[in-house]
């Protein structure tokens, strides 16, 4: 529900591997139950991302 354009923006990435990396992280919290696949869950997630 979220692309790479929604971390560049976010987190202030230029176009990268560490974008494809947080996204693969993500994937595997939806898949993992740990998070639902909503975007606004997941806006809010990388948002704390930045935070970190």
């Amino acid at each position: 529900k979220i692309d790479g354009c929604d971390v560049m923006k976010i987190l202030r990435l230029r176009s990268g591997p560490r974008v494809g990396e947080i996204l693969e992280k993500l994937f595997e919290k939806v898949v993992a139950k740990e998070i639902p696949n909503e975007r606004e869950i997941l806006l809010n997630k990388l948002s704390e991302m930045k935070n970190e």
